[in-house]
């Protein structure tokens, strides 16, 4: 028998994008429980990871307003409508770094964080070419783009005062630590 089981689930906030769900657990004590949580209105996002052919990776610094100030981060988005994630990738690329990319690979799905919200993101890693420009931005947008050679994102990293978001963190480990070979 499970340990935990969801009893009930009811919206007790909305808006556009967003809603709050309180959901009540039952306890294999018994007991009850309740939880929070967010829940995004789309079905997924990509996170786009661009590699150039010079062994570099292209990362962007966003102002988010969650944070209050800016993030670095990898280009990224909501898949819109039909669009496949790959496509979805290739437009967030195009709109917020100006570069055009081939795909290399696609994750799974992956959660971003599961204990508070049900987003998940497909990380899609690509090989880019062109010159970055932040023409392409959305109003909305104030971004900044970076170019980075792998073997140089140790020192990016210490001279960086701006925080860089987990994901992104995660996925410049991993190129440090194959120096770019492995995708």
């Amino acid at each position: 028998m499970p340990k935990v089981i969801e009893k009930e689930r009811k919206t007790i906030f909305e808006t556009d994008h967003i809603d709050i769900e309180e959901i009540k657990l039952g306890l294999a004590s018994g007991k009850e429980t309740t939880w929070y949580a967010a829940k995004r209105k789309f079905k997924e996002a990509v996170v786009v990871v661009p590699l150039t052919y010079k062994n570099e990776v292209v990362l962007i610094r966003q102002f988010r307003p969650p944070m209050g100030g800016y993030v670095w981060e990898f280009p990224a988005g909501i898949v819109d409508g039909e669009e496949s994630c790959v496509e979805a990738a290739r437009r967030e690329l195009k709109e917020e770094t100006g570069l055009d990319g081939k795909t290399i690979r696609v994750s799974p799905r992956v959660p971003t964080s599961p204990g508070f919200s049900n987003e998940c993101i497909r990380y899609v890693f690509m090989n880019v070419a062109g010159v970055p420009t932040t023409c392409f931005n959305e109003e909305n947008e104030d971004i900044t783009v970076k170019t980075i050679r792998i073997d140089g994102l140790d020192i990016f990293l210490e001279l960086i005062e701006d925080p860089i978001d987990a994901k992104c963190w995660a996925i410049i480990q991993y190129l440090m630590a194959n120096k770019g070979e492995k995708t």
